[in-house]
């Protein structure tokens, strides 16, 4: 696969302001090309305990660490 900066650019724009998918299936893009302003709009997103569930595989092992560890501390902060 190519992964030229313009390319991931463009998509990560598409992703950030048209896209319909679900915010779990962002955060495993974000996952896997490495998309920090996607992630940062997705975890802004994520407001409640019912939000973090909603992104969460069912295999929590699947997730990112990072990204794990970002739902982790957010979970934390609605409490």
């Amino acid at each position: 696969m190519y992964a030229t900066p313009m390319v991931v650019r463009k998509c990560e724009e598409f992703l950030l302001e048209k896209s319909k998918k679900s915010a779990k299936k962002l955060l495993e893009m974000v996952a896997r090309y490495n998309l920090e302003n996607l992630k940062q709009k997705c975890m802004s997103e994520i407001k409640t305990v019912a939000d973090i569930q909603a992104v969460l595989p069912s295999n929590v092992e699947d997730l990112d660490h990072q990204i794990l560890a970002e739902l982790f501390k957010k979970s934390i902060s609605l409490h």
